[in-house]
């Protein structure tokens, strides 16, 4: 990014939450300019209580998800990148 502002990051998980974990933890190191600042869970999963357990907001949104929900998510959240943290429907 050309301003000093982090980049806000959406992370989409489906089970382990190990990607999501990894981004989180080069975030709090100072070695990614981002910040995650939601994750959706396509099932209860063990990355579900990784995320809770660092304090990000996280929800389960089983199924599709239809892409004009998922636009109006990331416009109201704020988001500038998806990562397709393993996630799986």
């Amino acid at each position: 990014m050309t301003d000093a502002r982090r980049a806000r990051l959406g992370v989409l998980i489906s089970g382990s939450g190990r990607t999501m974990v990894n981004l989180h933890e080069r975030c709090a190191l100072g070695e990614l300019e981002a910040e995650i600042v939601d994750v959706i869970a396509s099932k209860p999963c063990v990355g579900v209580d990784r995320a809770r357990a660092a304090g990000l907001p996280v929800e389960i949104v089983p199924g599709d998800i239809p892409a004009e929900v998922l636009v109006e998510r990331v416009e109201r959240i704020g988001i500038d990148w998806l990562v397709l943290g393993g996630y799986l429907r």
